[in-house]
């Protein structure tokens, strides 16, 4: 009767755990961004954050102050004036686009009025062309117009994201000043021997560090040899397009492709013939090549995992939390990997006794 009672005690409290379990994981549900980029801050700051707490004499609270302030002169202010001078340069050059598209389209209707055959034929639907054209130029524009205010209101949407930085970097403050106590309460949850658990700990370090400095690294690269292309061959803007295509470098597929083959099509149309071929060609041996070289050096070789493996993880992560995914994919891919490896040793354990 006892060992009925017990197990029917256990029982209820399983179920009561759980389900305030679930009911504490709902309450974080719109916060689980905000504690996302503070728990990944954290991981790759957390050797600063040391030595300035080294320096400071062990003045934990002091110490992630610092850094915070540090972090906000030195990285969030020279992006919001980088996103800013982003902004008027894309303005600058949809305006240069709209021009240069409509003087094209003069210059062929030129050539053909002075044609013997299709002059005839341009006066005769001179009428129809000129109203497709007036259509045209106006799709256009509305279309670059929207395009362009989705870009400022994304980068405008200020109140936002200071509101979400804000409570992030609140975050990352105790995440930093109580990051001990946190790794060993994760230790604590997780089965099997202290060796095991520094091991999948150690795991899951290696591939954050990998999937992150292979991802910078490569979009850094693929960034500065597309910037040089961009300059040589005289494309309008080409500063902001080489940023714009090391952010593109982020994204699984097309990656960079969806900044230079637009490119190389706006040359080959409005420019020059020879330069469209060379900047695609160009860009498809070196900038396309660099992403397939370095990344799977970095997370594939670094991280010993399979490539194919590590571009699910980040493709899934992408589409499923967004640019958070970049990171949080691998992470669940190394969790998966470890919960793997834990349940193969409690088989092995069971083998064993048997």
């Amino acid at each position: 009767m006892q060992v009925q009672d017990s197990k029917f005690a256990f029982a209820i409290i399983t179920v009561l755990s759980l389900l305030v379990i679930g009911l504490f994981l709902y309450l974080l549900k719109p916060l689980w961004t905000v504690i996302a980029w503070a728990g990944i801050l954290a991981f790759f700051f957390y050797p600063l954050y040391r030595r300035i707490k080294s320096v400071l004499k062990g003045k934990a609270e002091l110490s992630a102050l610092t850094l915070i302030i540090l972090m906000i002169l030195f990285v969030f202010v020279p992006l919001f004036f980088i996103s800013l001078q982003l902004i008027y340069q894309v303005e600058d050059f949809l305006a240069s686009f709209d021009q240069a598209f409509f003087q094209k389209l003069q210059a062929q209707a030129s050539a053909l009025k002075s044609h013997p055959f299709w002059g005839k034929l341009y006066q005769e639907m001179s009428p129809y062309l000129e109203n497709l054209q007036a259509k045209l130029s106006e799709q256009l524009s509305n279309i670059l117009q929207s395009t362009f205010n989705l870009f400022k209101n994304f980068l405008q949407a200020t109140f936002g994201i200071v509101f979400k930085m804000v409570l992030t970097l609140f975050t990352f403050y105790y995440f930093l000043v109580d990051g001990e106590r946190i790794v060993v309460l994760v230790q604590k949850l997780i089965p099997g021997s202290e060796e095991k658990k520094e091991e999948i700990l150690a795991r899951i370090s290696l591939i954050l560090k990998a999937v992150f400095y292979g991802t910078l690294l490569t979009a850094l690269v693929q960034g500065v040899i597309a910037t040089i292309i961009y300059l040589i061959l005289g494309v309008p803007g080409y500063l902001l397009w080489g940023v714009l295509t090391a952010v593109a470098s982020f994204i699984p597929f097309p990656g960079t492709a969806l900044i230079w083959v637009p490119l190389g099509v706006y040359l080959l149309l409005f420019e020059s013939l020879l330069k469209g071929i060379i900047l695609l060609v160009a860009c498809a041996l070196t900038v396309a090549q660099v992403d397939n070289i370095l990344k799977p050096f970095f997370i594939g070789g670094k991280a010993k995992l399979h490539n194919l493996l590590v571009f699910f993880s980040v493709l899934g992560g992408i589409i499923a939390f967004d640019f958070l995914g970049l990171f949080l994919g691998p992470l669940i891919l190394g969790l998966f990997l470890s919960v793997i490896e834990i349940y193969q040793s409690f088989l092995h354990v069971q083998d064993k006794t048997e």
